[in-house]
Protein backbone atom coordinates (compact mmCIF):
# COMPACT_ATOMS: atom_id res chain seq x y z
CA UNK A 1 0.00 0.00 0.00
CA UNK A 2 1.35 3.60 -0.88
CA UNK A 3 0.28 6.66 -0.79
CA UNK A 4 1.33 10.97 -0.51
CA UNK A 5 0.01 13.41 1.53
CA UNK A 6 -2.34 16.14 -1.00
CA UNK A 7 -1.53 18.91 1.28
CA UNK A 8 2.38 19.21 -0.26
CA UNK A 9 4.57 17.91 -2.54
CA UNK A 10 5.70 14.65 -1.10
CA UNK A 11 7.01 11.27 -1.88
CA UNK A 12 4.52 8.18 -1.51
CA UNK A 13 5.21 6.21 1.66
CA UNK A 14 4.72 2.79 1.53
CA UNK A 15 3.74 -0.57 4.03
CA UNK A 16 4.89 -3.68 2.63
CA UNK A 17 3.69 -7.12 4.08
CA UNK A 18 -0.04 -6.64 4.53
CA UNK A 19 -1.69 -10.50 3.79
CA UNK A 20 -5.39 -9.19 4.77
CA UNK A 21 -7.66 -7.59 2.57
CA UNK A 22 -8.10 -4.47 4.78
CA UNK A 23 -5.44 -2.38 6.94
CA UNK A 24 -5.74 0.92 9.24
CA UNK A 25 -3.23 3.75 8.60
CA UNK A 26 -1.83 5.27 11.56
CA UNK A 27 -0.09 8.66 12.63
CA UNK A 28 -1.81 10.59 9.59
CA UNK A 29 -2.03 14.49 10.02
CA UNK A 30 -5.36 15.90 10.77
CA UNK A 31 -7.98 17.61 8.59
CA UNK A 32 -5.34 16.17 5.61
CA UNK A 33 -6.23 14.67 2.31
CA UNK A 34 -5.30 11.55 1.32
CA UNK A 35 -4.64 9.36 -2.03
CA UNK A 36 -3.73 5.15 -1.62
CA UNK A 37 -3.77 3.04 -4.00
CA UNK A 38 -2.78 -0.79 -3.67
CA UNK A 39 -0.21 -3.45 -5.56
CA UNK A 40 -0.42 -7.01 -5.34
CA UNK A 41 2.82 -8.88 -4.98
CA UNK A 42 3.78 -12.26 -5.05
CA UNK A 43 6.88 -14.90 -5.66
CA UNK A 44 7.36 -13.20 -9.69
CA UNK A 45 7.16 -9.87 -8.50
CA UNK A 46 4.94 -6.74 -8.15
CA UNK A 47 1.84 -6.12 -9.92
CA UNK A 48 0.38 -3.14 -11.59
CA UNK A 49 -1.15 -0.33 -9.14
CA UNK A 50 -5.14 -0.02 -8.18
CA UNK A 51 -6.90 2.81 -9.31
CA UNK A 52 -6.07 5.64 -6.48
CA UNK A 53 -8.69 6.23 -3.57
CA UNK A 54 -8.89 9.52 -2.37
CA UNK A 55 -10.30 10.45 1.11
CA UNK A 56 -9.69 13.32 4.32
CA UNK A 57 -9.13 12.81 7.56
CA UNK A 58 -11.08 13.80 10.31
CA UNK A 59 -10.43 17.02 12.23
CA UNK A 60 -8.97 17.18 15.58
CA UNK A 61 -8.63 20.12 18.08
CA UNK A 62 -7.13 23.37 16.97
CA UNK A 63 -3.68 23.54 18.07
CA UNK A 64 -2.38 26.86 17.53
CA UNK A 65 -4.10 30.18 17.66
CA UNK A 66 -4.58 32.66 14.91
CA UNK A 67 -1.55 34.72 13.68
CA UNK A 68 0.04 38.15 13.56
CA UNK A 69 -2.31 39.82 15.11
CA UNK A 70 -2.54 43.81 14.38
CA UNK A 71 -4.63 46.76 15.46
CA UNK A 72 -4.44 50.23 13.77
CA UNK A 73 -6.50 52.95 15.78
CA UNK A 74 -8.94 54.99 13.36
CA UNK A 75 -9.99 57.50 15.62
CA UNK A 76 -9.97 57.77 19.31
CA UNK A 77 -12.93 55.22 19.68
CA UNK A 78 -12.40 53.13 16.68
CA UNK A 79 -10.01 50.78 15.73
CA UNK A 80 -8.98 48.13 12.59
CA UNK A 81 -7.66 44.47 13.81
CA UNK A 82 -6.35 42.40 11.42
CA UNK A 83 -4.74 38.69 11.72
CA UNK A 84 -3.60 35.56 9.68
CA UNK A 85 -5.17 32.00 10.41
CA UNK A 86 -3.64 29.77 12.44
CA UNK A 87 -1.03 27.55 11.18
CA UNK A 88 -2.21 24.07 12.25
CA UNK A 89 -6.09 24.69 12.76
CA UNK A 90 -6.50 20.60 12.18
CA UNK A 91 -9.78 21.52 10.21
CA UNK A 92 -12.00 24.17 8.45
CA UNK A 93 -11.75 27.54 10.57
CA UNK A 94 -15.64 28.32 10.95
CA UNK A 95 -15.38 31.65 12.13
CA UNK A 96 -13.47 34.23 14.84
CA UNK A 97 -13.82 35.73 18.44
CA UNK A 98 -12.32 38.95 18.77
CA UNK A 99 -12.14 39.94 22.98
CA UNK A 100 -11.05 43.29 23.98
CA UNK A 101 -10.99 44.72 27.21
CA UNK A 102 -9.26 47.72 28.99
CA UNK A 103 -8.95 45.53 32.25
CA UNK A 104 -6.59 42.42 31.03
CA UNK A 105 -6.46 41.03 34.30
CA UNK A 106 -9.97 39.78 34.50
CA UNK A 107 -10.83 36.59 32.80
CA UNK A 108 -11.28 36.64 28.89
CA UNK A 109 -15.44 35.17 29.50
CA UNK A 110 -15.57 39.01 31.39
CA UNK A 111 -14.01 40.94 28.44
CA UNK A 112 -16.39 42.44 25.17
CA UNK A 113 -16.29 40.64 22.13
CA UNK A 114 -17.72 40.22 18.61
CA UNK A 115 -17.77 37.24 15.98
CA UNK A 116 -16.78 37.11 12.86
CA UNK A 117 -16.27 34.79 9.80
CA UNK A 118 -13.01 36.88 8.16
CA UNK A 119 -10.01 37.78 9.16
CA UNK A 120 -10.51 41.20 9.85
CA UNK A 121 -12.87 43.94 11.44
CA UNK A 122 -13.58 47.12 13.75
CA UNK A 123 -14.39 47.68 16.84
CA UNK A 124 -15.81 51.03 18.06
CA UNK A 125 -17.39 52.93 20.36
CA UNK A 126 -14.32 52.95 22.74
CA UNK A 127 -13.17 54.87 25.57
CA UNK A 128 -11.34 57.72 24.23
CA UNK A 129 -7.30 57.32 25.53
CA UNK A 130 -7.96 54.13 26.75
CA UNK A 131 -5.42 51.25 26.60
CA UNK A 132 -6.92 48.13 24.80
CA UNK A 133 -5.46 44.80 25.15
CA UNK A 134 -6.76 42.39 21.93
CA UNK A 135 -6.75 38.77 21.50
CA UNK A 136 -8.38 36.62 18.89
CA UNK A 137 -9.59 32.71 19.27
CA UNK A 138 -10.69 30.89 16.05
CA UNK A 139 -13.29 28.03 15.84
CA UNK A 140 -13.75 24.79 14.17
CA UNK A 141 -16.42 22.37 14.26
CA UNK A 142 -14.61 20.87 16.91
CA UNK A 143 -14.82 23.81 19.01
CA UNK A 144 -12.30 26.77 20.02
CA UNK A 145 -8.97 26.80 20.02
CA UNK A 146 -6.24 29.07 21.90
CA UNK A 147 -6.44 32.54 22.46
CA UNK A 148 -3.42 34.65 20.35
CA UNK A 149 -1.00 36.58 22.23
CA UNK A 150 -2.14 39.88 23.93
CA UNK A 151 -1.61 42.73 21.72
CA UNK A 152 -2.34 46.20 23.60
CA UNK A 153 -2.89 49.54 21.70
CA UNK A 154 -4.15 52.93 22.72
CA UNK A 155 -7.67 54.47 21.71
CA UNK A 156 -6.11 57.76 20.20
CA UNK A 157 -5.33 58.66 16.26
CA UNK A 158 -2.08 58.89 15.54
CA UNK A 159 -0.73 57.29 18.13
CA UNK A 160 1.71 54.40 17.38
CA UNK A 161 0.67 50.77 17.96
CA UNK A 162 3.10 48.63 20.26
CA UNK A 163 6.69 47.65 19.27
CA UNK A 164 6.36 44.03 18.32
CA UNK A 165 9.26 40.78 18.75
CA UNK A 166 10.36 42.78 21.75
CA UNK A 167 13.21 40.75 23.40
CA UNK A 168 16.85 40.10 24.68
CA UNK A 169 19.75 39.19 22.62
CA UNK A 170 22.54 39.54 24.76
CA UNK A 171 22.61 38.90 28.38
CA UNK A 172 25.61 39.60 30.31
CA UNK A 173 26.95 40.05 33.93
CA UNK A 174 25.74 43.99 34.09
CA UNK A 175 24.40 44.47 31.07
CA UNK A 176 21.34 43.64 28.60
CA UNK A 177 21.14 44.21 24.91
CA UNK A 178 17.48 44.49 23.70
CA UNK A 179 15.44 44.99 20.11
CA UNK A 180 12.63 44.95 18.75
CA UNK A 181 10.50 45.93 15.85
CA UNK A 182 8.83 49.04 14.72
CA UNK A 183 5.18 49.71 15.45
CA UNK A 184 3.23 48.14 12.82
CA UNK A 185 1.00 51.16 12.63
CA UNK A 186 3.65 53.76 13.85
CA UNK A 187 0.64 56.53 13.25
CA UNK A 188 3.30 60.28 13.21
CA UNK A 189 6.73 59.54 12.82
CA UNK A 190 8.21 57.69 15.59
CA UNK A 191 10.24 60.47 17.81
CA UNK A 192 11.69 57.86 20.21
CA UNK A 193 11.09 54.87 22.44
CA UNK A 194 10.00 54.77 26.25
CA UNK A 195 11.87 51.70 28.40
CA UNK A 196 10.54 50.97 31.26
CA UNK A 197 11.87 48.25 33.61
CA UNK A 198 12.09 46.92 37.37
CA UNK A 199 13.96 44.64 39.69
CA UNK A 200 12.99 41.70 42.09
CA UNK A 201 15.80 42.57 44.22
CA UNK A 202 15.45 46.37 44.69
CA UNK A 203 11.67 46.24 43.69
CA UNK A 204 12.10 49.43 42.07
CA UNK A 205 10.77 51.14 38.62
CA UNK A 206 12.81 52.41 36.44
CA UNK A 207 12.06 54.38 33.17
CA UNK A 208 14.39 56.06 30.34
CA UNK A 209 13.94 57.28 27.16
CA UNK A 210 15.66 55.99 24.07
CA UNK A 211 16.43 57.18 20.53
CA UNK A 212 14.51 56.26 17.58
CA UNK A 213 16.31 52.54 16.96
CA UNK A 214 15.27 49.41 17.32
CA UNK A 215 18.42 47.81 19.78
CA UNK A 216 19.25 49.14 23.03
CA UNK A 217 22.10 48.21 25.49
CA UNK A 218 20.74 48.72 28.93
CA UNK A 219 23.90 48.78 31.63
CA UNK A 220 25.05 49.00 35.67
CA UNK A 221 22.38 46.39 36.18
CA UNK A 222 22.60 43.89 39.33
CA UNK A 223 24.33 40.51 38.07
CA UNK A 224 22.04 37.73 39.22
CA UNK A 225 19.07 39.49 39.21
CA UNK A 226 15.82 38.95 37.48
CA UNK A 227 14.48 41.96 35.38
CA UNK A 228 11.18 43.09 33.68
CA UNK A 229 11.35 44.94 30.73
CA UNK A 230 8.72 46.91 28.57
CA UNK A 231 9.07 48.91 25.59
CA UNK A 232 6.03 51.77 24.03
CA UNK A 233 6.86 54.07 20.91
CA UNK A 234 6.14 57.61 20.85
CA UNK A 235 4.94 60.01 18.24
CA UNK A 236 4.26 63.58 18.40
CA UNK A 237 0.56 62.56 19.50
CA UNK A 238 1.52 60.81 22.34
CA UNK A 239 3.25 57.73 23.55
CA UNK A 240 1.16 54.23 22.58
CA UNK A 241 0.49 51.24 24.16
CA UNK A 242 3.91 49.08 25.83
CA UNK A 243 4.31 45.62 25.20
CA UNK A 244 3.77 42.95 27.85
CA UNK A 245 7.14 42.85 30.33
CA UNK A 246 9.60 40.83 29.17
CA UNK A 247 11.53 38.81 31.80
CA UNK A 248 15.33 38.28 31.63
CA UNK A 249 17.97 37.59 34.50
CA UNK A 250 21.37 38.67 34.34
CA UNK A 251 24.26 36.38 34.29
CA UNK A 252 25.96 35.33 37.92
CA UNK A 253 29.67 37.33 38.24
CA UNK A 254 32.60 36.88 40.79
CA UNK A 255 31.37 38.04 44.57
CA UNK A 256 31.86 41.32 44.86
CA UNK A 257 32.75 41.43 48.76
CA UNK A 258 34.44 39.14 50.73
CA UNK A 259 32.86 36.81 53.74
CA UNK A 260 32.14 38.39 56.66
CA UNK A 261 32.54 38.09 60.50
CA UNK A 262 35.84 36.15 59.94
CA UNK A 263 37.02 35.30 63.65
CA UNK A 264 39.87 32.97 64.21
CA UNK A 265 40.78 30.98 67.41
CA UNK A 266 43.82 28.64 68.41
CA UNK A 267 41.80 26.63 70.26
CA UNK A 268 45.33 24.14 71.06
CA UNK A 269 48.80 23.94 69.86
CA UNK A 270 48.19 22.30 66.78
CA UNK A 271 44.48 23.60 65.72
CA UNK A 272 43.29 27.04 64.84
CA UNK A 273 39.28 26.93 64.23
CA UNK A 274 38.07 29.38 61.56
CA UNK A 275 34.66 30.50 60.54
CA UNK A 276 32.80 33.19 58.77
CA UNK A 277 29.33 34.34 57.07
CA UNK A 278 28.90 34.65 53.27
CA UNK A 279 29.31 38.06 51.54
CA UNK A 280 26.06 40.17 52.20
CA UNK A 281 23.23 38.92 49.47
CA UNK A 282 23.49 42.12 47.51
CA UNK A 283 27.11 41.39 46.90
CA UNK A 284 27.52 38.03 46.23
CA UNK A 285 26.61 37.99 42.40
CA UNK A 286 25.46 35.04 42.25
CA UNK A 287 25.01 31.60 44.34
CA UNK A 288 28.24 31.08 46.39
CA UNK A 289 29.23 27.37 45.80
CA UNK A 290 32.47 27.40 47.13
CA UNK A 291 35.31 29.17 49.88
CA UNK A 292 38.80 28.99 50.19
CA UNK A 293 40.56 29.05 53.25
CA UNK A 294 44.84 30.31 53.11
CA UNK A 295 47.13 29.77 56.13
CA UNK A 296 50.81 30.71 56.23
CA UNK A 297 53.30 30.96 59.19
CA UNK A 298 53.41 35.25 59.32
CA UNK A 299 56.91 36.00 57.72
CA UNK A 300 56.29 34.09 55.02
CA UNK A 301 54.90 34.70 51.17
CA UNK A 302 51.59 34.57 51.02
CA UNK A 303 51.91 32.92 47.78
CA UNK A 304 53.40 29.72 50.18
CA UNK A 305 50.04 29.88 51.68
CA UNK A 306 47.95 26.47 51.71
CA UNK A 307 44.50 26.44 50.65
CA UNK A 308 41.39 24.62 51.94
CA UNK A 309 38.26 24.65 49.46
CA UNK A 310 35.00 23.99 51.25
CA UNK A 311 31.21 24.75 51.26
CA UNK A 312 30.65 25.01 54.78
CA UNK A 313 31.12 28.22 56.84
CA UNK A 314 33.74 26.70 59.36
CA UNK A 315 37.03 24.83 59.28
CA UNK A 316 39.63 23.42 61.78
CA UNK A 317 43.18 23.78 60.25
CA UNK A 318 44.86 21.18 62.14
CA UNK A 319 48.42 19.74 62.37
CA UNK A 320 49.45 22.96 63.10
CA UNK A 321 53.40 24.03 64.81
CA UNK A 322 52.81 24.62 68.29
CA UNK A 323 53.60 28.56 69.53
CA UNK A 324 53.76 29.60 66.14
CA UNK A 325 52.14 32.68 64.79
CA UNK A 326 49.41 31.95 61.14
CA UNK A 327 48.31 34.33 58.95
CA UNK A 328 44.92 34.01 57.29
CA UNK A 329 42.15 35.05 55.00
CA UNK A 330 39.24 33.74 53.79
CA UNK A 331 37.13 34.19 50.11
CA UNK A 332 34.16 32.97 48.06
CA UNK A 333 33.10 32.13 44.88
CA UNK A 334 30.63 31.79 42.97
CA UNK A 335 30.15 29.30 39.36
CA UNK A 336 32.13 32.03 37.39
CA UNK A 337 35.50 32.19 39.93
CA UNK A 338 36.68 33.60 43.18
CA UNK A 339 35.78 36.96 44.37
CA UNK A 340 37.81 39.27 46.67
CA UNK A 341 39.73 37.54 49.96
CA UNK A 342 39.05 38.84 53.31
CA UNK A 343 41.20 41.18 55.30
CA UNK A 344 43.94 38.78 56.81
CA UNK A 345 43.56 38.06 60.57
CA UNK A 346 47.00 36.91 62.78
CA UNK A 347 46.71 34.18 65.62
CA UNK A 348 49.33 31.69 67.49
CA UNK A 349 48.91 28.31 68.32
CA UNK A 350 49.01 27.47 72.17
CA UNK A 351 51.79 27.27 74.04
CA UNK A 352 51.39 23.47 75.75
CA UNK A 353 49.00 24.28 78.59
CA UNK A 354 48.55 28.03 78.00
CA UNK A 355 45.48 30.05 76.19
CA UNK A 356 45.63 31.47 72.81
CA UNK A 357 46.74 34.79 72.01
CA UNK A 358 44.65 36.50 68.75
CA UNK A 359 46.73 39.64 67.38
Amino acid sequence: MDWPCLCAVQAFSEISGIITMFYVVRTLSPYTEYEFYVIAVNNIGRGPPSLPATTTTGETEMESAPRNVEVKPLSSSTMLITWEPPETPNGQVTGYKVYYTTNPNQPEASWDSQMETNDMTTISELTPHAIYTIRVQAFTSMGAGPLSNPVQVKAQQGVPSQPSNFRATDVGETAVTLQWSRPTHSGENIVHYELYWNDTYANEQHHQRIPNTETYTLSSLYPDTLYYFWLSARSQRGEGATTPPIPVRTKQYVPGAPPRNVTVEATSPTTINVSWLPPPVERSNGAIVYYKVFFVEVGRSDSEATVTTLNSTNLVLDELKRWTEYKIWVLAGTSVGDGPRSYPYTVRTHEDGMYCTIC
